[in-house]
């Protein structure tokens, strides 16, 4: 899709000359790329130094582990602020927790798929022409420990973005990104969080964010993140998301997770503010939006 967004902005005349062709991005009430020898060594290395953070004797484990599932139908398939669909798509999450002394690693793997052929003019698909829906089109394993300092939880991890050759992004962004996020306790619960390209983009992208919980009968969940690239935009022939560095993008999302036993449903609105150009391409043909609407229904099972 963004090789075509690519195609599009050039059209429209934006400046950008070579913008070739996922972190999941589930709501935020859940909160939660050459070959293949190359990827398995890179998230092998990343696993190995994970699990030599948390790899203490089995006595030590202090709880067994939990199992959980996410799954989620959206308005179209929004990360990082680019649209790479703009029709409903499906989306799931299942990862497996183990908290060993004072750390907690975390395993699993995430998945989108578009669930009907969608042919109409104004439709960004990722399937490539001659390809149709429903199928999957992106998968995303990914590792990760976590440790509580204080008010401070802190996380680094690694995941590989894996998307089918009808596509048309498995030569382009096939890849694998490292990441690091910490996020505080109080009113706000602010987070940072960078992900670095480590195989196609080689580039950094930040994410900074606040929320806050209101209790009004049933709680409401309000957040605002800002996406910047550093590193991931345009340079000459590097594989890249973005046009420009700097901002990308503003999402505020509003959420009401409701919660009954072991599941929990989570409705959700975002409105955001598209500041780099692959960010405002919402349906082909159209003028660039600086500002767009997308919604999210998700659930979360944990056993």
């Amino acid at each position: 899709m963004l090789r075509r967004v690519a195609s599009i902005l050039t059209d429209a005349d934006v400046g950008i000359r070579t913008f070739s062709s996922r972190s999941p991005y589930m709501p935020i009430s859940i909160e939660r790329r050459r070959g293949t020898r190359q990827t398995l060594s890179v998230i092998s290395r990343a696993m190995l130094a994970l699990t030599g953070v948390v790899s203490f004797p089995a006595a030590h484990v202090m709880a067994q582990p939990t199992v959980t599932a996410d799954a989620m139908m959206a308005s179209g398939f929004v990360w990082r602020g680019i649209h790479f669909t703009n029709r409903p798509v499906v989306q799931g999450d299942v990862y497996l927790t183990q908290t060993v002394r004072k750390a907690t690693l975390t395993a699993g793997a995430w998945i989108n798929a578009e669930p009907a052929d969608y042919r109409a003019a104004d439709a960004v698909r990722m399937l490539a022409p001659g390809h149709h829906g429903p199928a999957l089109t992106a998968i995303a394993p990914w590792i990760d420990a976590t440790v509580q300092t204080g008010r401070v939880s802190l996380t680094g991890g690694a995941t590989m973005y894996r998307y089918p050759k009808k596509t048309g992004f498995a030569e382009g962004y096939n890849t694998t990104e490292l990441y690091a996020k910490a996020t505080a306790g109080g009113a706000l619960a602010p987070r940072v969080q960078v992900w670095w390209d480590v195989q196609k983009v080689r580039g950094a992208y930040v994410e900074t964010a606040i929320a806050h919980t209101f209790n009004a009968g049933i709680p409401l969940v309000s957040s605002l993140t800002a996406g910047w690239s550093a590193g991931q935009e345009a340079r000459g022939t590097q594989t890249a998301y973005f046009v420009r560095s700097g901002l990308a993008a503003l999402d505020g999302a509003l959420g009401v997770p409701l919660t009954r036993g072991h599941f929990t449903i989570s409705p959700s609105v975002h409105a955001v503010l598209a500041n780099d150009a692959a960010t405002q391409l919402v349906t082909p043909g159209d003028p660039m939006r600086r500002t767009k609407l997308w919604w999210s229904l998700g659930g979360t099972w944990t056993r």
